[in-house]
């Protein structure tokens, strides 16, 4: 997404995207998959998948995004154009795109960029976009004051009760 807004990348322009990535990522299950992805288990797992919603500039940061959106077939095609590339000794990852004029575009990845960091706030936001439609805002809301004052409620039926 940084490369898309900082360099005005035209989707429908890449040519390649090339991304390095930790040995281990590469090979873990899934992980190395460009479709065509038929459930949204396929969706969450392949990085060809994310590179490419996130390229396209669709909402990658929605946890029900995958679910609504694996058979997209812009996705699809952008995604087999994603190469992913396990390196020993990488620690983050390193994307590469190249234009279908040859400009090519890098952005490796970092410690500062906490996007995997779970904090309270992206906790209760997941939390909320998960269960808000069975739940209603409401009771999710009130099941996230419960969890954060836990240790002050005298009986955890509180919280089952509002679960069910």
């Amino acid at each position: 997404m940084r490369l898309r807004n900082e360099h005005d990348i035209i989707p429908n322009r890449i040519k390649e995207i090339v991304e390095k990535v930790p040995y281990w990522d590469a090979k873990f299950p899934g992980g190395d998959y460009a479709g065509p992805f038929e459930n949204v288990g396929q969706t969450l797992l392949s990085s060809q998948f994310c590179a490419a919603a996130a390229l396209l500039g669709k909402p990658v940061q929605s946890f029900a995004f995958y679910s609504e959106n694996y058979g997209d077939a812009e996705i699809a095609k952008l995604a087999q154009k994603v190469k992913v590339v396990g390196e020993e000794g990488r620690e983050f990852p390193l994307i590469t795109l190249t234009l279908d004029d040859g400009k090519t575009y890098s952005i490796e990845a970092d410690e500062t960029i906490q996007t995997l960091v779970p904090t309270k706030e992206k906790i209760e936001t997941k939390f909320m976009e998960l269960t808000s439609h069975s739940l209603g805002r409401k009771k999710a809301t009130q099941v996230i004051k419960l969890i954060a004052s836990l240790e002050e409620i005298e009986n955890i039926r509180e919280v089952t009760k509002l679960l069910r």
